[in-house]
């Protein structure tokens, strides 16, 4: 007898574990952080900078919400508008991205606050249920610290799909900083918190990691061998998955797509990559951490291949916004905003970061 590819993913997708109730996440998920920490930014601060759902967001069907969070010199508008988001809505979802101030450059510990109020409104949005939360670049770092330091926030979230997260810094950024000092004599604010020199990592990063070096929600990392921005890419994208066992996925995009064009995956390519759509899609259907086999299986029984050069359903100039999107992080360390935003030395940890249990 032969299965049909649709009878096979379900059956599947059935002996898959599911995502835990949201009422025990928090639980699930412990670590020392217990309390919420307080925000240094107004209401009327946060209202600046609401989340973009071109959608709506489904109350009805709040499994089917995600809110796409941006990295370092980007805007949600062009790291998500072309690609994720319009080809998530052909699918029957219902995607949400955000603009965060100064393009994710400033304080990222002030920037993560922003990410806490947008997970806020779209849970408000869906009728307190949780949703999805998916990110590029620093805006895994945005989200990591704002469940870590604002734990009830944890029940919001049904799972977080990191593209490219630099979860442990990068060496690359020494590089930048580097050229930054020799322009204009200083630094951007999150270059230097991102950033690994000469093997230590910075005091922001060392405070994230003190108790969130593990998955705080169901959690999967995508990456790509070919990333010019985070490095050592393997290492700086992972969690340690011993304290909740089975709760994180990380996924080499270029091993799993080896031999095809898909597979040579930089640091933007994760923000137009097919088979990140699919592992992004699969997570989402199933309410924990992605799942390769099943995520193939998923784009075979829609007659779609798994390893595709560019995400399906994607707008016809995504290409050309990807293109921007490189263009406008590279930009912007040398435009007039960011002038403004340089420093000569790392931000100072938060009170509630600092005096951490």
């Amino acid at each position: 007898m032969f299965l049909s590819v649709s009878t096979l993913y379900a059956a599947l997708a059935l002996a898959s574990v599911g995502s835990a109730s949201p009422v025990q996440l928090t639980k699930r998920y412990p670590n020392a952080i217990t309390t919420d920490a307080p925000f240094s930014q107004s209401d009327a601060q946060f209202a600046q900078f609401p989340p973009i759902c071109p959608y709506g967001v489904s109350k009805s069907s709040p499994e089917k919400n995600i809110l796409f969070i941006p990295g370092t010199g980007e805007s949600g508008d062009n790291a998500f508008a072309k690609g994720y988001v319009p080809a998530l809505k052909a699918q029957g979802y219902f995607p949400c991205y955000t603009n965060l101030p100064n393009v994710s450059l400033s304080d990222a510990q002030v920037t993560s606050e922003y990410v806490v109020k947008q997970i806020d409104s779209v849970y408000s949005q869906a009728g307190n249920k949780p949703f999805t939360i998916s990110a590029h670049s620093q805006g895994n770092l945005n989200v990591q610290w704002g469940l870590n330091f604002w734990p009830s926030r944890r029940n919001k979230i049904r799972n977080f799909v990191g593209l490219a997260p630099d979860f442990h810094g990068t060496a690359e950024g020494q590089l930048v900083l580097a050229a930054q000092y020799a322009l204009i004599h200083g630094g951007a604010p999150s270059v230097i918190q991102q950033s690994v020199i000469l093997g230590k990592p910075s005091n922001f990063l060392n405070a994230l990691n003190k108790h969130a070096n593990q998955p705080l929600v169901p959690t999967t990392a995508l990456y790509g061998d070919f990333d010019e921005i985070i490095q050592p890419v393997a290492s700086t994208t992972t969690l340690d998955n011993t304290p909740v066992p089975n709760s994180f996925a990380h996924i080499d995009l270029s091993l799993i797509c080896a031999g095809r064009t898909a597979a040579i995956v930089d640091h933007f390519r994760t923000l137009l990559s097919a088979p990140a759509f699919w592992l992004i899609l699969d997570a989402l259907r199933n309410g924990g951490i992605a799942n390769v086999n099943r995520a193939r299986l998923l784009a075979l029984s829609q007659r779609q291949d798994f390893c595709a050069d560019l995400v399906p359903g994607a707008a016809d100039d995504s290409v050309p916004q990807l293109a921007k999107t490189a263009f406008m992080a590279a930009l912007e360390v040398g435009s007039n905003d960011f002038l403004t935003q340089t420093t000569d030395r790392e931000p100072e940890l938060k009170p509630y970061a600092a005096n951490q249990p």
